[in-house]
């Protein structure tokens, strides 16, 4: 089952921690980068793309943002250079927070060190996965700001999200036996 799931996901697990879909890394050949930089054209027009103004639609669609052929954000910083999915997750928490409308946006300096926390610590996540995620958070569909953007809340959101992302790999993998 696990072979499965890798599959579906791209990915490729490391053996000794098989029962954990926690960690896995997706592969980022030379040959699948390029393959996806002409996918993607530039990176203004990767932003284009995958922006948080087009996460609805990408929302509609939960299993293929999670097994669909979307780059990482590592695939990100390896196809348009080191930072760059930093980058284009800052502007989609700064698009988040005008959707929110909250009064006490993320300071510059949270939105930044947010960015950083979630490339290092989920980078092998599809931008596709986090425009399903936003789009959920944005929906109050983990809770709410009241008012006041949290970074802590935004990560402890985020690991509810992995847990829907793994029910829906399970779901996705059980369907295609």
């Amino acid at each position: 089952m696990i072979e499965k799931i890798s599959t579906l996901v791209g990915i490729a697990v490391n053996k000794s921690s098989q029962t954990s879909m926690q960690n896995v890394t997706r592969t980022c050949s030379k040959e699948n980068v390029l393959q996806l930089r002409q996918q993607y054209g530039e990176f203004e027009s990767f932003c284009k793309n995958f922006d948080m103004s087009e996460a609805a639609h990408y929302a509609g669609y939960p299993d293929r943002c999670v097994t669909g052929t979307a780059p990482s954000l590592l695939e990100v910083d390896e196809m348009y250079g080191a930072d760059t999915a930093h980058t284009w997750l800052a502007a989609q928490l700064s698009h988040l927070a005008e959707y929110c409308g909250v009064n006490g946006k993320l300071t510059p300096w949270q939105v930044e060190l947010c960015a950083t926390n979630m490339v290092q610590e989920h980078g092998h996540l599809k931008v596709t996965e986090f425009l399903l995620y936003f789009c959920r958070m944005a929906m109050g569909r983990y809770g709410k700001f009241y008012g006041q953007m949290d970074p802590q809340r935004i990560m402890s959101w985020l690991d509810d999200f992995l847990k829907e992302r793994s029910e829906i790999i399970t779901a996705v993998a059980e369907k295609e036996e």
